[in-house]
């Protein structure tokens, strides 16, 4: 398959990798942690998709520079970040997967 077609279909050197995330957090909707973790987010280029439910909140990490990914730096950053908040009980980390063709790994 030709490079531009391998790049438009986000195949071989242009997957898109992410990691799924799941946060178990101690209050319901905390509105500043939340922007905390928005803010780090964004600060660490990375784009966050996500759902809220009750103490849970479930989403999908990945770089927000096409063609990019994230590096073990960021991920050790966001990491970082949520294990020392004072707002969150616990948060696991898939294993990186493919975001176009993989299926999202189910974690707790």
């Amino acid at each position: 398959m030709k490079k531009r077609l391998r790049k438009k279909k986000h195949l071989g050197e242009f997957a898109v990798f992410g990691y799924s995330l799941v946060i178990h957090t101690k209050n319901d909707s905390d509105e500043p942690f939340l922007d905390s973790l928005i803010s780090k987010v964004e600060f660490l280029r990375l784009q966050f998709g996500d759902s809220m439910s009750g103490h849970t909140i479930r989403g999908v990490i990945e770089s927000s520079h096409t063609n990019s990914q994230v590096t073990e730096l960021q991920l050790a950053s966001l990491k970082s970040f949520l294990t020392s908040s004072l707002e969150v009980n616990s948060v696991y980390f898939s294993e990186p997967w493919d975001i176009y063709y993989g299926h999202e790994p189910l974690i707790n």
